[in-house]
């Protein structure tokens, strides 16, 4: 019971002194990048990320991650968005720094913002940050205290998904 206790103030300690903040673009090696040109056009429920170290999952079911060319990529030739489900990130390292491109998708539902949730390794929530998602790609970059290894990027439209990425990357 005692252990318990501790665990759970040491958790409350961490929660209480998690932050998010917006940050400027900021450099990385390229194995923490992610332009999505190395796939293959088409619709994913999940797909590697960053040369390995992480996974771009959906949120929900009844859509699914849509690579290529039809969102008008900031690198062409491909870039992506969740058509009907919220994208999740998870990477096997803890890192510092989440940011990208990111765009309004041009059909289905206009996003105006997306919500950026953070977790840590033991998938305890650290905190989350909003920014506006307009026509025009629009570098959104996120410093956290502690580190994350999985990032929520949920659009605030009627459905979900619609928002564009690319040039994804992040860094210890």
């Amino acid at each position: 019971m005692k252990r318990n206790l501790i665990l759970l103030f040491t958790g409350a300690t961490i929660a209480a002194n998690a932050v998010v903040f917006p940050f400027p673009n900021f450099p990385t090696t390229p194995n923490w990048k992610e332009k999505y040109d190395s796939l293959a056009p088409g619709a994913y429920a999940n797909f590697p990320i960053f040369s390995g170290n992480g996974i771009a999952n959906r949120i929900g079911i009844g859509g699914a991650l849509n690579v290529g060319p039809p969102l008008n990529p900031f690198t062409p030739p491909n870039g992506m968005f969740g058509r009907n489900v919220d994208v999740e990130i998870r990477v096997n390292a803890s890192l510092r720094f989440f940011g990208g491109r990111f765009v309004q998708a041009p059909f289905g539902f206009t996003v105006t913002q997306a919500t950026f949730k953070f977790y840590d390794v033991n998938n305890i929530f650290i905190g989350s940050g909003v920014a506006p998602i307009t026509p025009n790609w629009t570098f959104i970059g996120w410093i956290t205290f502690p580190k994350w290894t999985r990032v929520e990027i949920i659009g605030n439209a009627s459905q979900p998904g619609y928002v564009g990425f690319d040039n994804t990357k992040a860094r210890p």
